[in-house]
């Protein structure tokens, strides 16, 4: 089921190729962005600038994005039964030059992921089945028992920034996009499937691009990936 992160406001920022022909070759340029609504597991451009270069020059690329993400666990549990509930959110950024498949080092990156697993083995109130006179626990007691439950919820925002490459062939325009990719998963498990609870959320916040003309020393080598 596809979920839209509803967000305050959009701006987006695309610059066409044929737009930038007149341009004048520069040693750096940027672009800044607002908040964005992604809908889960869809690829989506969050950033895009032109650039003019030479031939021989690479391009170092710093994303920085705000990066949120909510996770939400709730379990209950009676009778000493195990019950848990999990939730994981992130948001996955990449870069791309003049389109797919040019894509910048070092590919896909994790800005920011989360795992909130909750689980819960509680008997269910057991002091009220025990009788205060002689100490000992009543059996029946144990069917009328309302079950403990717990529950966990997290949301953060924060700032994270990440430098790609990609080394040029050609002179001219080249496109620079940034794209962006937020999911979720839940998850419960238990022998009573209704005394969970799991909801994630993961959105993109303000963000910048920063794009760098440089020329490497000969025979460089900035990719070292195992």
């Amino acid at each position: 089921m596809k979920k839209l992160t509803f967000v305050v406001s959009i701006l987006a920022f695309i610059v066409a190729p044929a737009l930038g022909q007149n341009q004048p070759a520069a040693q750096a340029t940027a672009k800044i962005g607002y908040i964005y609504a992604l809908e889960q597991d869809v690829p989506t451009v969050i950033l895009s600038q032109a650039i003019k270069t030479p031939t021989g020059k690479g391009l170092f690329i710093d994303v920085s994005v705000e990066c949120g993400l909510v996770t939400d666990t709730w379990v209950q549990s009676k009778k000493g039964n195990k019950n848990t509930a999990t939730a994981e959110a992130s948001v996955v950024v990449w870069v791309t030059v003049d389109g797919a498949p040019h894509y910048a080092e070092p590919g896909h990156v994790v800005f920011c992921r989360r795992t909130q697993e909750l689980t819960a083995t509680f008997s269910g109130l057991l002091s009220l089945c025990v009788d205060p006179a002689t100490g000992i626990i009543d059996p029946a007691c144990f069917e009328f028992l309302q079950p403990e439950e717990i529950g966990l919820l997290l949301d953060t925002m924060s700032a994270n920034s990440f430098n790609f490459y990609y080394g040029l062939e050609t002179s001219g325009v080249h496109t620079v996009e940034v794209w962006a990719q937020i999911g979720t998963t839940t998850s419960v498990s238990g022998l009573d499937q209704e005394a969970h609870f799991a909801q994630a959320e993961a959105l993109i916040g303000k963000g910048s691009v920063t794009i760098n003309l440089v020329r490497l020393i000969k025979d460089e080598d900035v990719v070292d990936l195992p």
